[in-house]
């Protein structure tokens, strides 16, 4: 099966992965930096050549401290937006939350990113080298795919 995950940003860049879980490999993975909506149709691009069954997108929480508020609403927003034009074109979204994802490749309490870089590379067949927001999408659409087979 399929997965796509999304590490939601919009100033910083996008975290796109694609995971087949039964072979444990990562398909494709990128970083956009979106300012509008392609993200969707690359989607449906994707899900026409058959790779992709199901979406898990990291679910965005405060972070906590008033100056990251606007980044906080601006990124909530997007998944909020992005998860309805999943929504209507037939795909089936999950919400992940950070500590999920992260729980799910092994890694507990506040992991920096070289350590969930090495979870990934721990758990996955990855083809090259994988920027932060492509690892992190990697751990939110195996969190997603776990959450699947937890639901059958």
């Amino acid at each position: 099966m399929m997965i796509l995950g999304i590490d939601p940003g919009l100033r910083t860049g996008t975290g796109l992965a694609v995971i087949d879980a039964k072979r444990r490999t990562v398909e494709r993975a990128a970083t956009v930096v979106l300012t509008s909506w392609p993200l969707t149709d690359e989607c449906v691009c994707w899900r026409t050549e058959g790779l992709i069954h199901s979406v898990g997108i990291e679910r965005m929480t405060a972070m906590g401290s008033v100056r990251f508020s606007q980044k906080t609403l601006d990124n909530a927003q997007f998944v909020g937006e992005t998860r309805a034009r999943l929504d209507e074109r037939g795909f089936l979204v999950h919400e992940i939350t950070k500590r999920e994802a992260l729980l799910s490749i092994g890694c507990k309490g506040k992991a920096s990113a070289a350590r969930v870089r090495r979870c990934v590379h721990s758990l996955f067949k990855v083809p090259g080298k994988l920027t932060d927001h492509e690892v992190d999408a990697v751990a939110v659409a195996w969190a997603t795919w776990l959450k699947i087979r937890r639901m059958r």
